[in-house]
């Protein structure tokens, strides 16, 4: 019969999911630099780094493990806990999953194609472009983007590089100026 008491000994299991995650972490941070681009029919496509969605894989793996160690561990004082949490990776890591296979960049030479992770795939025109907004967010450069039919695109400028798209920036801004 199984016996409820404190568990404040060492749980492989738990300090296994703790490690693989931590290192998920750290390997998806420092692999967010590396573009992953595909030559499509017309243009280059910039897509997520391969990484994102191997890891994000790892980290559906650790949460059915943490989903699962309550009912295959002898002494659990709290069950619920490690459900939550398990359940709360898979939950991130698949959103992650979803979201990095579908989205994608593709700029031209005048107009930049994408897809975001739930939507159709949209355009922007250069002609159209009725906002710009660069900024600085977590020691990360981005660029967000609206066109004058309400599109919105935000693009991470140190993961992704879209020249096409700059090189029009530059040429309209002594325009403005």
């Amino acid at each position: 019969m199984f016996q409820s008491v404190p568990d404040f000994g060492f749980n492989p299991v738990r300090v296994g999911v703790a490690v693989a995650a931590a290192l998920a972490l750290l390997i998806g941070l420092r692999a967010r630099k590396r573009p992953r681009v595909r030559n499509s029919e017309i243009g280059v496509r910039h897509l997520v780094p391969l990484v994102i969605p191997v890891l994000s894989v790892l980290l559906i793996a650790a949460g059915v493990v943490m989903v699962l160690d309550p009912f295959v561990t002898q002494f659990v004082a709290t069950p619920a806990v490690p459900v939550v949490v398990g359940v709360f990776l898979i939950a991130i890591a698949g959103f992650q999953l979803i979201r990095s296979f579908r989205f994608y960049l593709e700029p031209h030479a005048d107009f930049i194609a994408f897809r975001q992770a739930f939507g159709p795939r949209q355009v922007i025109r250069y002609e159209d472009i009725a906002g710009v907004d660069s900024f600085k967010q977590y020691d990360r450069e981005y660029l967000a983007i609206v066109d004058a039919e309400g599109t919105k695109l935000k693009i991470d400028l140190t993961l992704f590089t879209v020249d096409p798209l700059i090189a029009h920036l530059e040429q309209l801004e002594p325009e403005a100026g």
